[in-house]
Order: C-alpha cells, then structure tokens, then sequence
C-alpha cells in the first residue's frame, strides 16, 4: 500500500476540530468543511468552494473550500 503525497487526517467517530481553521470541522464522511456546512445543498454561508483545474486531481478538477485544509494546502505549507 502507498503512502498519500500530502498528510490525511481521517476521523472515523463523529467529527473533529480542523487543526488548521477554528472556523472548520472534520466530518468523518464529508472531510474538512465548514462548521455550517449544509449536508443536504453542500453550501456554507460564510465560505465558498472554488473550482480548480490540474492533473493532480482524478476528474481533472475539483472544487477546494477558501478556508480549513484546503487554503491550508493550496499555501504549500507542510504540516
């Protein structure tokens, strides 16, 4: 089995505090999102998700929320 190229924080019992935003939450099924974040509409009221291209992604794509672990990746930091 491979290693993952960027550190995974997986949650398998209810959900977790985003060590990187306080504003974030690590759903054991949805990964990080925001504390509001709408299960049912996949929308938050105070943060949005941005579509981004590359090859990295499976589809080509994916759509990366503006706060938690995903701004947190996208600034190239470690850890």
């Amino acid at each position: 089995m491979s290693r993952p190229r960027y550190p995974v924080t997986a949650i398998f019992d209810g959900e977790a505090n985003c060590p990187h935003d306080e504003h974030f939450i690590h759903d054991w099924f949805f990964g990080c999102v925001p504390a509001d974040f709408a299960e049912r509409t996949g929308k938050s009221k105070t943060y949005v998700q941005t579509r981004v291209e590359g090859d990295r992604f499976p589809h080509g794509y994916r759509y990366l929320w503006n706060g938690g672990c995903d701004a947190h990746e996208s600034t190239g930091a470690v850890g």
